[in-house]
C-alpha cells in the first residue's frame, strides 16, 4: 500500500493501528510500511505510528484528538484494517474533513467495510477464507501432535484503488 501512495505524491503517511505495540498482522503491516518508506528514501518517524484502540470511545477520541493535533502533518493515513478506516472516514466528516480532498484514506482487507465506505476505500484484499483453511490445517496439525514449522504464513494480497486516494501535484 505504501508503495502505492508513494508515487501519487504522498511523503508523509502515518500507519494507524489498535494497539500501543503492534502485533501479529498489525506488527507485519507496520513492517511493510516502514520497509518501504526507507526503499524509497523516507525516514519512518515513531510519531508517525498511531495507536488508536479497539474501544470504540477510545478510538473515536483518539481519532477526534488526532484530527484537531496531527492531522495537518500528514497527506495520507493507512490504516491496519478496512474497518478502523471506514470508522475514522466517519469521524473525518463529522468534523468536515473531506476524504480524498482533504486527506487520503487507505486500509488493509478489501472487506464489506472498504465497499460500504463513502468514499469507497482504497485497500489491499487478502482472502480470508485461505487465512481460515491455513489456520484450520495448522491446528489439526497440532491436535494430531504433529510438529507445525510454519509460524509465519504469507498469502497473496492485491491492491484494489477505490476512491479514497487524491494524487498530490509535484
Amino acid at each position: 500500500m505504501t508503495n502505492y501512495l508513494i508515487p501519487q505524491g504522498h511523503r508523509i503517511i502515518a500507519f494507524l493501528a489498535d494497539q500501543q505495540e503492534p502485533a501479529g498482522v498489525d506488527r507485519e503491516r507496520l513492517l511493510g510500511y516502514q520497509k518501504a518508506l526507507e526503499e524509497n528514501g523516507l525516514i519512518f518517524h515513531e510519531r508517525d505510528y498511531v495507536p488508536i484502540s479497539f474501544r470504540k470511545q477510545t478510538r473515536h477520541t483518539r481519532l477526534w484528538e488526532f484530527c484537531q493535533e496531527r492531522l495537518n502533518e500528514y497527506t495520507a493515513l493507512f490504516f491496519a484494517s478496512d474497518f478502523y478506516a471506514s470508522d475514522a472516514v466517519f469521524i473525518f466528516q463529522s468534523q468536515g474533513i473531506r476524504v480524498p480532498q482533504d486527506i487520503s484514506v487507505v486500509g488493509f482487507d478489501d472487506n464489506l467495510f472498504a465497499e460500504h465506505c463513502r468514499p469507497m476505500l482504497t485497500t489491499v484484499q487478502q482472502h480470508v477464507a485461505d487465512k481460515a483453511f491455513y489456520a484450520f490445517a495448522l491446528l489439526q496439525r497440532l491436535i494430531r501432535g504433529e510438529e507445525c514449522i510454519e509460524k509465519n504464513i504469507h498469502l497473496p494480497v492485491k491492491l484494489v484503488i477505490r476512491e479514497s486516494v487524491q494524487p498530490l501535484e509535484s
